[in-house]
């Protein structure tokens, strides 16, 4: 009987791996071209931004936008690992910066320009009372409006300034100068998009861009970008997706729907009856 019993849990622990690596390989090829996972117990988190599918040994944890009831597609991260992985919302930090000088928009993602930043605006003593001097950048950061008076040596936060060295000044100027001549945003104010509004982010020095549509899409398209009459072609990295723009006089893009992959559409309420484009066809960036 005892020799009887072990087969059988041999029997049942082989089927049970046999099962865990088939299906774990079916969800595997779901998860990597973007498809929800077929062969799971799919659990929603309290407050629905949270959903949890848990597999023969694995499992996958996505972050949605607004509802669990969205496109799969529409997510802010997903990770497959196994039962014991841990996977935080994903947090990229972008900083938003108005250069007072130009009247421009543009911003900085590179890592150590970020972290030398946000460890400057942090970590800086906000005591002193505000210099006279005159405002040169506003850098948006946690919520909050960090102004930079370069002459002054000082930031800004609230009715108070921080008084920061000489040599940290000096790298913060550069970091600033060098991204705002490096890179220009154009936004897309009048979209159905909240959250943060569609832009488009040029390179000219580089030729390069970025076109940010939804805070629903864990996909930024970027890559580079040629002028063809009066018109910028962007050709996405991955080689999947092209977007044109027509070129405006002055400073602006016309978007070209026609010419350009298939935007995503969202629900943005969860008794929303139809799915809009955050990003439509002429839409002006500017």
């Amino acid at each position: 009987m005892k020799k009887k019993g072990l087969i059988i849990t041999i029997c049942v622990l082989v089927v049970l791996i046999i099962a865990s690596l088939i299906t774990k390989y079916i969800d595997t090829a779901n998860v990597s071209t973007g498809h929800e996972p077929e062969c799971c117990i799919k659990i929603v988190s309290q407050d629905g931004g949270k959903v949890t599918y848990w597999g023969l040994g694995y499992k996958v944890v996505r972050y949605v936008g607004v509802s669990p009831n969205e496109p799969y597609e529409s997510n802010i991260g997903v990770k497959m690992g196994s039962w014991f992985m841990n996977y935080e919302k994903p947090t990229n930090v972008i900083l938003d910066v108005k250069s007072f000088g130009t009247n421009n928009t543009f911003q900085i993602s590179e890592k150590a320009d970020v972290d030398f930043i946000t460890n400057l605006l942090k970590h800086s003593k906000y005591i002193d009372e505000p210099c006279d001097g005159i405002v040169d950048y506003a850098i948006t950061y946690d919520d909050y409006t960090y102004n930079i008076l370069i002459s002054c040596s000082e930031i800004r936060k609230g009715n108070k300034q921080a008084k920061i060295s000489d040599k940290d000044m000096e790298e913060l100027e550069r970091i600033l100068v060098t991204a705002a001549d490096k890179k220009r945003i154009y936004t897309y104010e009048e979209s159905v998009e909240e959250m943060s509004k569609p832009y488009l982010m040029l390179d000219k020095e580089n030729r390069e861009f970025q076109f940010f549509w939804s805070m629903f899409s864990s996909y930024i398209a970027q890559g580079t970008y040629e002028v063809k009459d009066n018109e910028i072609i962007c050709k996405t990295d991955d080689g999947n997706n092209v977007y044109t723009f027509e070129i405006l006089e002055g400073e602006g893009y016309k978007f070209i729907e026609s010419k350009s992959s298939r935007i995503p559409k969202y629900k943005y309420s969860g008794d929303a009856k139809e799915a809009l484009a955050p990003v439509i066809d002429g839409a002006i960036f500017d």
